[in-house]
């Protein structure tokens, strides 16, 4: 701000120009060295005053402002301060095209926040919602430090507001300002969804592959693998990525179609059902297992395993058993993310979608079945049609696919698909007839269209 603060103090008091009142904490005025006024005119802008301070989280300096009309909260660097009002405009601009504001609207605020005037806070509730949103956004910045400000702020906007009646910061912005028309005509778009980044959804293109996150409505309850149907809304860059907001019309699993290279599967010799154990001398064959040991010899493999970061010259390295540690120790939200960024790094890394469907199993069958089908899809790329291999879970390396192959059949259970369900276990038996996972013990059940029960696997 080039004229002199006395200049701007004095119009304020005035009423002359477009001028917004910044009021700030005792705290933040003093890092801004102002000294405010003692009384001022309310803001001309339609989103009132805005009230701010300053915070820290770790190394990261950060101010915080929120409208005295919406609540809306902009999140700015610390180095940002130096050149109020101008950066608070263009924060504001960025969150606003993210809402979907129309570009009028948006050009009236800018100018409306061209000039500013300091001032110290007068409003009880929205120094409380400014605290709730700083309190919030150290929440936020602990689960991902490196969250840019933008992405922080529309997070934040996300958030219902007691003072707002339940309603969110966003939604009685946009409601004020006006959100632009949707393009009905908008063609829908395919996105592979990968991960969850607070309220952003880790996709990529189904075509072209190009990343882009995803701010939907509905953010939660996708898995790692599906194909989303986007109905686009807007567009926006932050930081190095395209971002885009729009409604999720609907979800599928096909494997086939995300272009994945199949894992590799490597032949180690025949197995032969004469060097395995089928019990003790005298004791009958059960039924399963007599149609697999009248096949006789059939070839064996190992299917790749993929495992972005793990560090084979450290042990404790396991990306999957640090997920699970964190999971056991109450860190249900770190231990899901961790997994699901194995996901994004390769969506071939079968034993994260198979902790996954683990992890909600108890909660929720629906979910967790979706978690394994993709696992099992995309492990099938590599077996192909008709395959009549062996996949013993002695080696390793096949006990992921084995593991979303067998979820995959206690959700087909649960759910009361018995006939899915009695097919997946018998193929678990032919893949792998030593049965390490116990699939002989609940097929019978299975095939008699007995209810799933927890202790019965």
């Amino acid at each position: 701000m080039d004229e002199p603060a006395a200049g701007r103090i004095q119009r304020a008091a005035s009423g002359e120009g477009l001028v917004v009142v910044l009021r700030c904490t005792q705290q933040l005025l003093r890092r801004l060295r102002a000294t405010p006024p003692t009384d001022v005119l309310p803001s001309e802008t339609k989103l009132g005053d805005w009230y701010g301070t300053a915070f820290q989280v770790r190394r990261r300096r950060l101010a915080l402002f929120v409208s005295e009309h919406t609540r809306l909260p902009i999140v700015l660097n610390g180095a940002e301060l130096k050149r109020l009002p101008s950066a608070l405009a263009e924060r504001l601009d960025g969150v606003l095209v993210a809402l979907g504001v129309e570009e009028r609207a948006r050009a009236e605020e800018r100018a409306r926040m061209s000039d500013a005037v300091f001032a110290p806070t007068r409003s009880r509730s929205v120094v409380g919602s400014l605290n709730e949103a700083v309190s919030m956004a150290r929440t936020f910045l602990a689960r991902r430090p490196s969250i840019t400000v933008l992405e922080l702020a529309l997070d934040l906007a996300e958030v219902p507001i007691g003072p707002l009646k339940g309603a969110n910061s966003g939604d009685a912005t946009a409601g004020i300002l006006g959100r632009a028309a949707d393009d009905a005509e908008a063609d829908p778009i395919d996105l592979v969804f990968l991960a969850n980044s607070g309220m952003s959804m880790a996709c990529r293109r189904l075509a072209g592959w190009n990343p882009v996150w995803l701010r939907a409505r509905r953010f939660w309850g996708f898995v790692p693998g599906e194909i989303l149907r986007v109905r686009p809304f807007t567009s926006w860059a932050d930081e190095g990525r395209d971002y885009i907001s729009g409604e999720v019309v609907s979800k599928r699993i096909d494997a086939t179609a995300l272009g994945l290279v199949p894992l590799k599967l490597e032949a180690m010799g025949d197995w032969d059902p004469m060097e395995e154990y089928w019990g003790e001398d005298g004791d009958p064959i059960e039924e399963w297992a007599k149609p697999i040991i009248a096949r006789g010899p059939r070839p064996l493999f190992e299917m790749e395993q993929v495992l972005p970061g793990l560090d084979f010259d450290d042990s404790d390295s396991d990306p999957i058993c640090l997920a699970i540690d964190l999971k056991d120790r109450g860190n249900r939200y770190g231990a899901r993310e961790s997994l699901m960024a194995l996901c994004e790094a390769d969506l071939r890394c079968l034993d994260a979608h198979a902790h996954l469907g683990n992890f909600v199993f108890d909660d929720s069958a629906e979910l967790a079945i979706r978690h394994y089908e993709v696992g099992v899809r995309i492990g099938e790329l590599s077996l192909g049609d008709g395959f009549d291999g062996v996949l013993s879970w002695g080696l390793i390396d096949n006990r992921p696919f084995l593991r979303c192959l067998y979820g995959y059949g206690l959700c087909l259970w649960r759910l009361g698909r018995f006939d899915e369900a009695a097919s997946v276990f018998e193929r678990i038996l032919w893949l792998s007839p030593s049965d390490n996972q116990g699939a002989r013990f609940v097929i019978d059940l299975v095939r008699a269209r007995r209810r799933w029960e927890p202790e019965r696997c």
